[in-house]
């Protein structure tokens, strides 16, 4: 009998390896991992290619400018005679920090927003609901390029350094990216407070706040990990945007949005040097939705069953 019991507690029955399972059994996961394990794994590997190529953001050649791919530069050299395949890698580690640390701080907002609505109630629910309505309506893209070109200086914000523009583009995209998490969250949360095992917490005398972390945010983990992972490739979206239009990143940084805007000058005398920034935010993109929507599945047990993978 204990033998049995040992058996079926394997590890192989944890639900970490059940979500696993599901997952490698979607070609979406899979191909959405691999493209999201390449990008993060070149952009930490860009200190290693600068070492290996010689050239960084800073290194300036201009005899050596826009050379065509060869064995010394695998991308070929930008207009200043740098490596582009070491730019780009330095310009991912800028645009995916700033994708997840957007996403990140979306769904901490919309995840407190969305708490104290669905278990508090009443009017303040209301309020709170009627205001992420109002944020929804807002035309986002002009939004963020009023706000994107806030002088940094009026603020008192001149010397923060060359990473004020990206927590900037951070704190924007977050300050009207978090509603979507909050309707998510109020609306699970209005659904768990009735469930009994929150009930039986309530009668030994639970108070709020432990409710809320011990019961309630455990179980919204899997939702919220699917809406972070799917924001994240809108985030990078809208910097490279923002970057584009040059309100974006601001030098020394790089991002993919500022190799667009140098590329445009160029688009007719080099047009290489526009396809690799533009396919890596495809590719960042693609990936995050894949893996996103692959994800939603595998955490939905209405949608699949253990040995009859959704199709």
């Amino acid at each position: 009998m204990s033998g049995s019991i040992r058996a079926s507690a394997r590890p192989s029955d944890a639900p970490s390896h059940r979500l696993a399972r599901r997952l490698w059994r979607q070609p979406r996961a899979r191909v959405g991992a691999a493209l999201l394990a390449v990008l993060a794994l070149g952009a930490l590997s860009a200190d290693l290619a600068e070492a290996l190529f010689g050239s960084g953001p800073q290194s300036l050649d201009l005899l050596a400018r826009l050379e065509p791919p060869s064995a010394a530069h695998p991308l070929g050299t930008d207009e200043l005679g740098r490596d582009v395949l070491v730019m780009l890698l330095h310009a991912g580690r800028t645009s995916l920090l700033v994708g997840v640390g957007g996403a990140l701080l979306a769904a901490g907002l919309g995840t407190l927003v969305g708490l104290v609505a669905g278990w508090y109630g009443g009017r303040l629910d209301a309020l709170l609901m009627r205001l992420t309505d109002t944020v929804l309506a807002l035309p986002l893209l002009p939004l963020l390029i009023v706000l994107a070109a806030v002088d940094l200086a009026r603020l008192g914000l001149e010397g923060a350094g060359p990473l004020a523009s990206a927590l900037r583009i951070v704190m924007i995209v977050a300050l009207f990216g978090w509603p979507t998490t909050a309707r998510l969250v109020r609306t699970a949360t209005v659904a768990l407070e009735r469930r009994e095992f929150v009930l039986a917490a309530r009668a030994l005398g639970a108070g709020d706040g432990r409710i809320l972390r011990r019961h309630i945010l455990p179980h919204l983990a899997g939702p919220l990990t699917v809406a972070t992972t799917l924001a994240v490739g809108q985030v990078v979206l809208a910097e490279s945007v923002l970057s584009f239009l040059g309100l974006g990143i601001q030098p020394p940084l790089a991002s993919w949005g500022t190799m667009l805007t140098r590329a445009q000058e160029l688009v007719f005398e080099a047009p290489l040097q526009a396809l690799w920034p533009g396919l890596a935010i495809f590719a960042t993109v693609l990936g995050a939705n894949l893996f996103g929507d692959a994800l939603e599945e595998a955490l939905d047990p209405r949608r699949h069953h253990e040995g009859h993978p959704v199709r």
